[in-house]
């Protein structure tokens, strides 16, 4: 098939993971935490509490560790998001974050072959915008968002929401989705994309080892 379009993840696709490396993510939520008067609860909560409260396991799941440690949900969630984002960028910024290899060698070679170019996360949209700002890739894209608000956390993949609204920004007739998560490819199964999987996952329409390789596939 031919296509026309792209519609990429960011962290582990374009970005490097952090997920062996988290700790950023941790302080970002006990930094909300202290700013929403609850510092002092930081302390009981397990790592995988704190991600919770980072919203990395999606809606549902953030209000009710909220509802249960009695923290206002929009409160938390708005610190949370411009913190993370503050987070990543130092990390950026003390050069212990990168692009994954041949990210910007590919958006140039797709540009070229006149296709359109997405970026769809399931980060907040303030750390989507300071990732997209500072690699200044915002030129190689005509779409990018991530997760605006406390609301907008419900529609993070695998829903399809936010990949729809790329579709329709990119009017594309043909277009793949590329990802490094099981949740990538639900959400383009959804709506009937084709997707690519850097890594393995049966049931993508591609896989493969490297962000290199997508060129091949087009």
């Amino acid at each position: 098939m031919k296509y026309d379009a792209v519609i990429f993840d960011l962290d582990g696709t374009l970005l490097e993971s952090t997920a062996d490396h988290i700790e950023w993510l941790y302080t970002a939520v006990e930094q909300a935490l202290e700013k929403t008067g609850h510092g002092e609860i930081s302390a009981e909560l397990s790592h995988q509490e704190l991600g919770t409260l980072a919203g990395i396991e999606g809606y549902q799941k953030f209000e009710e560790k909220c509802c249960e440690a009695d923290i206002d949900d929009r409160e938390l969630w708005f610190h949370v998001s411009h913190l993370r984002a503050r987070e990543k960028l130092e990390l950026l910024e003390e050069d212990l974050l990168h692009l994954v290899d041949g990210t910007e060698k590919v958006l140039e070679t797709l540009r070229k072959k006149k296709m359109k170019l997405a970026v769809v996360s399931n980060a907040p949209d303030s750390t989507v915008d300071e990732v997209i700002r500072y690699f200044d890739l915002a030129s190689e894209l005509d779409f990018f968002r991530g997760i605006t608000d406390l609301e907008d956390l419900r529609e993070r993949k695998p829903h399809s929401f936010h990949l729809k609204m790329a579709l329709d920004e990119l009017k594309a007739e043909n277009c793949l989705y590329v990802g490094d998560s099981h949740v990538d490819v639900t959400a383009a199964e959804k709506l009937g994309l084709d997707s690519v999987i850097i890594g393995e996952n049966e049931e993508a329409t591609f896989e493969i080892e490297n962000l290199n390789q997508l060129t091949e596939i087009l």
